[in-house]
């Protein structure tokens, strides 16, 4: 047997496909066909972050999950951005234009967490170089008296 989550992960595919090909030729069993798609997923998720927890997983490197995540959802945007600028959208322009705001929200996130790794660095490397200043045996020393 294959991992199972990648089977469960190839379940949820073919459930969100066939929810998606059934919008227009059925709505009742296109209706109902999104709480089999939600469930697989859930099932994927859940049990790949037990892996996690019971280290049946291995994590992977955080620096690189941030980059990826970060260069995935900007290829997302681009994408997105792309199907825009099509001239056969017609009908999809405002929701283009919204998934290309929501793209750009995430990737600005995305970006945060990057940014934010780099300056715990340099915060690291600064504390590193920068001397201790002397404290003051006598927390008085240097006040003016009155």
């Amino acid at each position: 047997m294959q991992n199972p989550n990648s089977e469960i992960f190839s379940i949820f595919e073919s459930l969100l496909i066939a929810h998606i090909g059934t919008k227009v030729v059925d709505s009742q069993f296109h209706e109902k066909s999104a709480s089999f798609y939600e469930l697989a997923f859930d099932c994927f998720h859940m049990l790949s972050e037990k892996d996690q927890d019971i280290g049946e997983m291995n994590p992977i490197d955080c620096k690189i999950a941030k980059q990826q995540t970060y260069k995935d959802l900007e290829d997302l945007k681009n994408l997105l951005i792309a199907m825009a600028e099509e001239k056969n959208t017609m009908g999809k322009d405002n929701l283009l234009r919204g998934l290309i705001d929501r793209a750009e929200s995430a990737c600005g996130d995305a970006r945060a967490f990057i940014r934010e790794d780099e300056e715990e660095k340099e915060d690291d490397e600064d504390m590193e170089e920068t001397p201790m200043k002397p404290i003051y045996k006598n927390k008085l020393q240097g006040l003016k008296k009155y």
